[in-house]
């Protein structure tokens, strides 16, 4: 993740897993699920670091552990 962190518009790049707390209004826990927080100064950053080569080689490496990706561009309300 270092070259993501040096990337032009990276604020905040992290993974994160869920952790079972007992609430009850939270979600099921969703075991095998790795989510990237992502936090980019512009959508122009955002899709730069999509198109990066480093990313590309990087999904290339681990295909074979990835069932799906799904991706949510958010905004502060």
């Amino acid at each position: 993740m270092p070259k993501v962190h040096a990337e032009q518009g990276c604020l905040e790049y992290g993974p994160a897993v869920d952790v079972p707390t007992g609430i009850p209004v939270q979600s099921p826990v969703r075991e095998h699920t790795v989510v990237i927080v992502e936090k980019w100064a512009s959508l122009p950053a955002l899709e730069a670091h999509l198109k990066a080569t480093h990313m590309a080689e990087y999904r290339q490496r681990v295909k074979d552990f990835v069932k799906s990706v799904q991706l949510q561009v958010l905004q502060p309300a």
